[in-house]
Order: C-alpha cells, then sequence, then structure tokens
C-alpha cells in the first residue's frame, strides 16, 4: 500500500518540477522510472473510472499555463491540495485492492514528501509546494478522507 503511496507521490513530486530521487527498494524491483510509469497509469485509471461513475469522460491535463499575474492565488494551497488529492486517489486505488503495501513503504512515503518540503513558508512564491509537514498533512488528508475531504 505504502509504495503505492510512494508511487503516487512520486507522480505529484515529478509534476512539481522537484528533483527525482532513486527509487528506495532495495530488492531492486523497480525503479523510480518504473514507479513515476505506475502512479500515472494508476492514476490516470482511477480518475477514469470516477468520471465514468458519472457520465462523464476523464481528459487528463496535457499542459500546465503559469499564472501571471500580479495578485495571485496562494500557489502553496494550490500544491497542498494536489498533495490532499494524490492522497485521496491513493486510498481509493488501496480501497479497491488496486494496490497493496509492502514493509517499509509507509516511512518511504514520509521521507520523500519531508524531503520535498520547502524551507520556508512563502505563500506566493510560485515555485513554492508547501512546507515538509503541510505536504505530510495534506496527505494524509486525503489518504483518510478521500478527495472529498479536499
Amino acid at each position: 500500500m505504502i509504495r503505492a503511496l510512494v508511487a503516487a507521490l512520486v507522480l505529484v513530486l515529478a509534476g512539481c518540477g522537484v528533483v527525482p530521487r532513486p527509487s528506495m527498494d532495495t530488492a531492486g524491483a523497480d525503479s523510480f522510472a518504473d514507479d513515476v510509469r505506475t502512479a500515472r497509469t494508476l492514476g490516470e485509471e482511477f480518475w477514469t473510472q470516477q468520471f465514468r461513475r458519472l457520465g462523464r469522460t476523464y481528459q487528463p491535463i496535457e499542459a500546465f499555463i503559469p499564472y501571471a499575474g500580479d495578485s495571485g492565488p496562494d500557489f502553496v494551497q494550490l500544491e497542498l491540495q494536489a498533495d490532499c488529492y494524490a492522497g485521496g486517489t491513493l486510498s481509493a486505488l488501496v480501497g479497491s485492492g488496486v494496490l497493496t503495501a509492502e514493509a517499509g513503504d509507509e516511512e518511504e512515503l514520509l521521507l520523500s514528501l519531508a524531503a520535498a518540503g520547502d524551507p520556508t513558508d512563502d505563500w506566493f512564491d510560485p515555485n513554492a509546494h508547501g512546507m515538509a509537514e503541510q505536504r505530510q498533512l495534506a496527505f494524509a488528508k486525503g489518504y483518510r478522507g478521500g478527495v472529498d475531504a479536499c
């Protein structure tokens, strides 16, 4: 399960421009690129199913348009919401039995979130993602409450 959490987190972090870390899988069964590919595939499948249940068609974002205004949104809040959605998505995948946990997965996930945290709490920095604890809490909120909690 936690391995899946890590895979989802890897996808979020890779999409946010955080420098990727190598996989911590000591058995050598996968690589960081494998984690990203798995997280992306599972995330896309999850959202496709959710939209299908609502009678809609899921269309993944293909290009992000950066904000260019003078008084922008709270960038950190947007990133924390993305972390929350990642947690909710992963929770649904685990709850449906698509993913299972391995020993050490939870620790790996928390370490990855901590490593991806910002050193300061600058809410209007377009490159900000949130401090380590903020990111961990947002992800946990989504994981425990599902995407509706986000």
